[in-house]
Parts: C-alpha cells; structure tokens; sequence
C-alpha cells in the first residue's frame, strides 16, 4: 500500500544511513503514490523531510529532483572529507557545531586558530570566538 502525504513529510533518514540510500528509497516510495506527486511537490515534500546540512544547503532549491539528489551526494562527499562539517545533535532539537580553522584574513597573524561554535534550534544563529 501506498504511503500517504503525511507519512511521505515525515519519514527521516536513519542514522548511519547514507543520503543516496535515503533518497532512492524515498523516490520509490513516492513512486508508488497516487494520483502522482509533481515534482515541485516531490522537492518539495523531500526537501522538508531533510535536517541539518542538508536542509540549509538545499533551502532554495527548487530546478528538478534529480539534480537535488546529485547535488546532495556532492554534500556527502564533502562531509566525508571534511570539508563540510555535519551537525551534531546534543539534545531538544539542539545541535552544536565546533571547528577549528586557520584565519584566512589579511588582518590576522599568520598561523592563528579562529574557533567557531554554533547552535542551531531550528534556525540559524551563529556565535563566533577568536581564541
């Protein structure tokens, strides 16, 4: 049987699960339903289902669902190689991101760490550090 709207708007990607796999078993699921979703619905009823870096990075995308998914293995990928950090949930819908990185500004001393905390409860508030 087919899963209804509502189920489709809160189904969530497992931990541990890779995006690729959480978007083709979406997509097949959403294959089953009628009448069939358009893909401004598809985008969008996926794009609400996904949290963290992958919501922001995908917030005003809106071309065609399959480029989302290609675009969205590009951001794994960089997660994998650190080049995107992922959220961490600490607790209540919180989540906490820490980074350390090089200054890159002209202004700042060569070599000096520039630490950067991040809270995010549902929106996006940014606190910043230069230790």
């Amino acid at each position: 049987m087919a899963l209804s709207l509502l189920e489709f708007s809160v189904m969530e990607m497992q931990e541990g699960q890779s995006f690729e796999d959480y978007a083709t078993h979406w997509h097949a699921e959403e294959a089953k339903h009628r009448p069939p979703i358009d893909e401004e619905g598809q985008i969008q009823i996926f794009h609400g289902t996904l949290k963290g870096v992958y919501y922001s990075h995908f917030l005003g995308h809106t071309s065609s669902f399959s480029k989302m998914i290609k675009a969205a293995k590009k951001v794994s990928l960089g997660i994998k190689l650190g080049r995107i950090d992922h959220l961490i949930k600490i607790g209540d819908g919180e989540s906490s991101e820490k980074t350390t990185t090089t200054a890159a500004s002209s202004y700042a001393k060569k070599g000096k760490d520039t630490t950067v905390n991040a809270v995010n409860s549902g929106r996006i508030d940014f606190i910043s550090s230069i230790s």
